[in-house]
């Protein structure tokens, strides 16, 4: 029985960790689980050692494919968030967010959205994808990072 309960109480930690790492932002609810089953999302989660080469304690990516309707819910609330980024590199096509980098810096950690709607770029994948981070990195060396790694 203290084992379950153990387990449970870690589970739960794990949990309200996730859901508050986005406090405040609107993108939150992108990362909500309510796409987890839809074939054309891909949604990734990381913490821990395997992010401290890029200064992160946090990672989290949302990919999706062939569905105007979620890149057009993304570019919304990337939007929203932008009003309150104190950084902000962002670009149009159509007047549409095509791609956008902020940067939200606190006292004690920074937190960073970047997006890209390659839907609204004849030629390209028909997809969008959001990236919350949060950490110790600066902007510039992540935009380095995701720039190498086209």
């Amino acid at each position: 029985m203290k084992r379950f309960i153990l387990t449970t109480m870690i589970f739960l930690a794990a949990t309200v960790k996730m859901l508050n790492a986005q406090d405040g932002l609107a993108v939150a609810q992108l990362f909500e689980n309510k796409y987890r089953d839809k074939d054309n999302v891909t949604e990734v989660y990381m913490e821990g050692k395997v992010l401290q080469i890029y200064d992160l304690s946090l990672f989290r990516s949302m990919t999706v494919a062939n569905d105007s309707a979620i890149a057009t819910q993304m570019e919304q609330l990337v939007a929203i968030d932008a009003r309150k980024a104190s950084d902000k590199e962002i670009g149009t096509k159509g007047g549409r967010i095509y791609y956008a980098f902020l940067a939200f810096n606190e006292e004690d950690t920074h937190r960073y959205i970047f997006f890209r709607n390659g839907m609204l770029q004849k030629g390209s994948k028909p997809e969008a994808a959001i990236i919350y981070m949060e950490g110790d990195a600066t902007l510039e060396n992540l935009k380095k990072i995701f720039i190498r790694h086209k």
